[in-house]
Parts: C-alpha cells; sequence; structure tokens
C-alpha cells in the first residue's frame, strides 16, 4: 500500500468516525458524502469495491436527514443521488433504486418516489435487454408498454387494432374462424364492424355474437379473451389510474 493511499483511507476513517459521534443524520449523510467523494476521484479500484455500501447508507442518511428537517435538509436530491446510482453495475444499480424507491415509499416522498420508478424503470430495461431471458423478454414488453400514460394509450389502440383486424371478414378461406352477428349502427360494413367491434370492449354489444368455426378460431377467440382481462383489466386499468392518481 503506498503513501497516498494510507492517506485516502485515513481520510476516510475520520469521516467514518463523524459518522459515528454524528448528533444529526444531516451530519451523517455529510460525512458519507465526504467518503463517495474520496473514493470516486481516488480512481483506486480497492476503494471503489464496496461503493455499492456506501451509496445505500448515503440513501437511507438522505432520507432520515430529509425528515429531520433541519438545516436545508428538507427534501430529497435526487439529482444528487441518481448521479450516484449511475456509477454501480445495472445488477446493483437496479438494488439500490429498489432499496430507495422503498424508502421513498415508507417516508411519504410521493414526488421522488415517482422519479425513482422511473429510474428503475429504464435501469430494469437496460438489465432485461443485456440478458434476454425468455422471463426477462416479457418483463422487457411490460416495462415499455406501461412507462408513460402515452404507451399505455398506444397499447390500448394496438390491442383494438388487432381486435378490429382479426374478427374482420375476408375473401381466404384459411383466415375464416368465425362466424359474427352484428348489431346494425351503420349501413357501411366497416363503420358497422367498428362500431360493434368497440362496444364489445365495454361488454355493450349484448346482440353482437362472435362463434368459432373451427379449432383454430376456437384457439383465437380464448386468446383474447384471457389477454384483454389480463392485459387490459389488470394491467393496464391500473397503470393509468397510477398514472393520473386515482
Amino acid at each position: 500500500m503506498n503513501v497516498s493511499n494510507q492517506a485516502l483511507i485515513q481520510l476516510i476513517e475520520k469521516e467514518r468516525s463523524a459518522i459515528r459521534n454524528a448528533q444529526h443524520f444531516y451530519q451523517k449523510l455529510e460525512a458519507q458524502n465526504s467518503i463517495l467523494q474520496i473514493k470516486i476521484h481516488s480512481n483506486d479500484t480497492g476503494l471503489l469495491a464496496d461503493i455499492y455500501v456506501d451509496i445505500k447508507y448515503l440513501i437511507s442518511y438522505y432520507i432520515k436527514a430529509s425528515e429531520e428537517r433541519q438545516y436545508g435538509y428538507d427534501e430529497v436530491n435526487m439529482a444528487k443521488i441518481l448521479t450516484y446510482v449511475d456509477l454501480l453495475s445495472l445488477e446493483q444499480k437496479v438494488k439500490s433504486l429498489n432499496f430507495l424507491f422503498r424508502l421513498l415509499a415508507l417516508n411519504g416522498f410521493e414526488t421522488e418516489k415517482d422519479i425513482c420508478k422511473d429510474a428503475l424503470a429504464k435501469a430494469n430495461c437496460a438489465l432485461f435487454i443485456r440478458e434476454p431471458s425468455p422471463m426477462n423478454v416479457l418483463k422487457l414488453i411490460y416495462l415499455k408498454t406501461t412507462s408513460s400514460l402515452l404507451s399505455i394509450l398506444a397499447t390500448l389502440l394496438i390491442s383494438f387494432t388487432v381486435y378490429f383486424s382479426v374478427l374482420l371478414p375476408n375473401n381466404y378461406e384459411v383466415f375464416q374462424v368465425f362466424e359474427i352477428a352484428y348489431m346494425p349502427f351503420s349501413e357501411n360494413f366497416y363503420l358497422n364492424h367498428f362500431t360493434n367491434t368497440l362496444l364489445s370492449v365495454f361488454q355493450l354489444a349484448d346482440d353482437f355474437k362472435v362463434k368459432p368455426t373451427n379449432l383454430w378460431g376456437t384457439f383465437l377467440l380464448i386468446l383474447g379473451k384471457t389477454a384483454f382481462l389480463v392485459i387490459v383489466v389488470n394491467i393496464l386499468i391500473k397503470e393509468i389510474s397510477s398514472k393520473i392518481k386515482l
């Protein structure tokens, strides 16, 4: 160990002593922030090895200092915390953000919690892209389709377009898998088809009947109804409610 490293370790130990002797959490936070700054600017791999633990301490002290409402620490500086978190590996980044999210939710920091949730979603997406297992692909699709109100509405529009197209009669025998009874809303076939399918989504077209004519049609109908219940009702509606704070 060279002299420079010994000096850095002494500085770190001095700050750790300040943490142990601190009477307030804002004092612990300032000392912990100093430890991180020393390690980051040292560029020493040995000192940086446990930076994940240091960042978790920083997060914990930040939340508790904000609760004390003393000396300008009445808000959580998310920009500073996320800057530190960005220094971590993807796995550690996700763990740190999960830890931060739990503390923010537990202590009622709603605005900061939403910022953290967005950062966590982006980190998870990056992790799932790097490790594309079947389960991670499904998780990635879920995160991408529910990341914002706009993406949720786009997902609903795409889902309805698929539903509209699958039920649309055509002249190709291989695709003729349903017998459909329409309610008369318009003389224009496509407009009437659109109206019937749209109302059926909201269970408002009792006389609109879709009957499968073969096994493939039965499979598509079951798959469509299951997808509607799971994706639209249980997931997307829940996400819309959370996005607009219902």
